[in-house]
């Protein structure tokens, strides 16, 4: 279960990177917040811009998903 939500979070930076910003930090490589245009956002490490380790990812409604 784990790698499949994993998949997805990675999937869907992918697809809407280009509709993205980094807002905090550094989102390249270290620690960063990364917003999409509609509200969904990730915080935590970034390894040549992508997710890598810890992080949080933060949809517009609220929900979140720590891993």
């Amino acid at each position: 279960m784990k790698l499949l939500t994993t998949t997805t979070i990675l999937s869907l930076f992918i697809c809407f990177s280009s509709h993205a910003q980094c807002i905090k930090g550094n989102c390249y490589k270290g620690h960063g917040t990364f917003q999409w245009e509609n509200g969904d956002m990730y915080v935590g490490s970034w390894i040549n811009g992508l997710p890598n380790g810890q992080g949080k990812f933060i949809w517009d409604n609220g929900d979140n998903f720590t891993g």
